[in-house]
């Protein structure tokens, strides 16, 4: 079984969001309107930047792009996608800053173990950063002038 990152749906909102398989392209809600895709965008291909999510009636999550932001929005103006967790390039979310839930999680429990460090906490962080820093500086210059000899 697949696992797959969760994802804030509001912190995709003015991402551009890409493809990782060919995804349908809908004028409106397909269930509400009856409505067949009109085009298709490819694997690897930016779908656009996400403007916002509706249900359709059958409660299925769509993506909605609008603006000059692909080809489609020149022809369609506004244009939806159905959701699927498999559809959208993850990797293209962390280059634009994007981390998943539990990446927010671990970010924010990192920084109140930060801030919740005691004084003698701190110290013996800094000095174990300080000790591996003397030691790889003594390492390089070690192996500097083994090598010029």
């Amino acid at each position: 079984m697949a696992s797959y990152k969760l994802y804030n749906i509001g912190d995709l909102i003015d991402k551009t969001l890409y493809a990782s398989n060919d995804i349908d392209i809908y004028t409106n809600k397909p269930v509400k309107y009856g409505l067949q895709p009109v085009g298709k965008v490819h694997a690897g291909n930016p779908v656009g930047v996400l403007y916002s999510w509706v249900t359709d009636d059958d409660g299925t999550i769509l993506f909605q792009f609008m603006g000059a932001n692909s080809n489609y929005a020149n022809t369609l103006g506004s244009y939806f996608t159905k959701y699927d967790a498999t559809d959208y390039d993850v990797e293209a979310l962390k280059q634009q800053g994007i981390l998943s839930i539990d990446e927010q999680l671990a970010a924010e429990a990192e920084e109140k173990r930060k801030a919740n460090l005691t004084l003698a906490d701190r110290a013996e962080e800094i000095l174990k950063y300080g000790i591996l820093a003397f030691v790889g500086v003594a390492l390089v210059k070690a192996f500097l002038n083994k090598t010029s000899k």
